[in-house]
């Protein structure tokens, strides 16, 4: 993601759409993120901005754990009727934690660093650590700076001077490749911050058609202008949520609601006085088989 040149490739809207490209392709995890930036002109503070924005956004989502009920001896009250359990579930192992709740590794990659030697990118890196509004963005969300660059041979006089810049070039591709191996921890896309909001809406679009399919069973006059209305929402609202897959139900809240949906579009088709073209044309788009279900 190029920094410093389109303001539009750094908004919430642009990261969600991508994010949902990915799901659409069942890429459901990331291991790191790099953000590219050109230092050429200096750090501007729409970079500053960006690397912000990008740092808040990129971090995990902390839903609240629901207790889970532990089976547990029971005393009886003077009246008779045992309280009920109160013991939560222990907690995972610090190690499965660990391994499974790491924060996504983020990295800085300057560019155009291939005109430059060693001391140079130490001394960005120094500068960059020590700028007034990055340093404390930087420390906090652990961005780790590389360099990035490329061989152009016409720049480049004798055979010496060509291959000294092959070996700097070889040397920052390595430590990025090295980078991205060594981000071992996986983030689900759909536990990122910024996903909560994409999450709700697929939430509600699940609420939306369960509420509907109880509605179309009560239905008798299919004329209604009100209920045409309804079946076209109703339409639009499945194949958009087709689209996006399943990957949606690895959240835990929204495949319990996915579930739900089943049960009452498997309770809709099976109504014999709604006419057969239009139960299949509602419940298609969510290919879940329902019509076998019957």
């Amino acid at each position: 993601m190029e920094l410093g040149e389109q303001t539009e490739a750094r908004t919430n809207e642009m990261i969600i759409n991508t994010i949902s490209k990915c799901l659409e392709n069942e890429i459901t995890k990331l291991n790191c993120v790099v953000m590219f930036a050109s230092i050429d002109a200096g750090v501007s503070n729409d970079d500053v901005e960006a690397i912000r924005i990008f740092a808040r956004l990129f971090r995990r989502s902390h839903p609240r754990a629901t207790p889970v009920a532990h089976p547990t001896k029971t005393t009886t009250t003077t009246a008779g009727t045992p309280p009920p359990p109160t013991t939560a579930a222990p907690l995972p192992p610090i190690e499965e934690v660990e391994r499974d709740q790491g924060p996504l590794r983020l990295a800085l990659c300057i560019t155009r660093a291939d005109s430059h030697d060693d001391r140079w990118q130490e001394e960005i890196r120094t500068q960059l650590m020590k700028h007034p509004s990055l340093a404390s963005i930087i420390e906090e969300a652990k961005i780790e700076i590389i360099f990035m660059g490329c061989v152009e041979p016409q720049r480049y006089f004798n055979m010496q001077h060509l291959m000294n810049a092959y070996k700097r070039v070889y040397r920052m591709r390595k430590q990025m490749l090295q980078f991205i191996f060594d981000s071992e921890k996986q983030q689900k896309l759909l536990e990122l911050d910024l996903m909560n909001s994409k999450n709700e809406q697929v939430e509600r679009a699940i609420d939306l058609l369960a509420e509907n399919f109880r509605y179309f069973q009560k239905v008798t006059d299919w004329e209604v202008q009100a209920v045409q209305s309804r079946i076209d929402v109703h339409k639009s609202t499945a194949l958009s949520l087709s689209r996006q897959g399943q990957a949606y139900t690895q959240v835990s809240s929204i495949a319990l609601k996915f579930h739900a949906l089943i049960t009452e579009a498997r309770d809709f088709y099976s109504c014999a006085h709604v006419p057969q073209k239009l139960r299949d044309e509602l419940v298609w788009p969510l290919k879940i088989g329902v019509q076998e279900h019957s």
